[in-house]
């Protein structure tokens, strides 16, 4: 049964804003939510600011009952265990923010989490906490199934130091490898 949209499912986030007002809200989908409020909170505890959930309406908050055609099919939005946000007024932007994330994992500071995802071109953040836990970053140029990934850690893993040292440049490099490569193609 779904909540009420006022209902706190942490200090910081509302029922509406993940989605546990939703009809489609099962008991289990609620729980699942307040998992995800709960690493949310440790974002935002990271970041020393305000995260925005309740986002523009094609990223359908957190709880998303049914894929979208940009949806990947084993997402963990449709089990209520994934977030998207934007950290609100952050000084370094979204970038900073995710790399002020990576650091903290490195550091064992962040907590558990499955996977964190960077959309520059959409300019959120994804927070998932699905099963796997697999502490693992990406950025992708968009968001769903056909979604393109940029850097993962085998790509941090093959640019070695540069990456780690640099993930900007080493985004601009496989950004500009990407081109050449599509211009060598066609």
């Amino acid at each position: 049964m779904p909540l009420a949209s006022t209902a706190k499912l942490t200090e910081h986030f509302t029922a509406f804003e993940l989605g546990a007002d939703r009809p489609e809200a099962t008991t289990l989908i609620i729980s699942n939510l307040r998992i995800t409020a709960e690493a949310l909170e440790r974002v935002r505890a990271t970041l020393g600011v305000p995260l925005i959930a309740n986002t523009p309406a094609e990223l359908e908050r957190g709880f998303r009952p049914n894929p979208t055609p940009r949806s990947s099919p084993t997402s963990d939005h449709f089990r209520g265990l994934a977030g998207d946000v934007v950290p609100f007024n952050y000084a370094g932007g979204m970038f900073g923010a995710y790399n002020a994330l990576r650091a903290a994992r490195d550091a064992g500071t962040l907590g558990a989490f499955d996977q964190i995802i960077l959309y520059p071109l959409q300019g959120h953040i994804h927070v998932g906490v699905g099963e796997r836990l697999r502490g693992e970053f990406r950025v992708y140029v968009y968001e769903g199934s056909g979604g393109v990934p940029l850097i993962t850690a085998d790509t941090i893993s093959a640019l070695g130091g540069l990456a780690k040292s640099s993930p900007l440049l080493a985004l601009l490099l496989l950004i500009v490898s990407a081109f050449a490569l599509v211009t060598l193609i066609a």
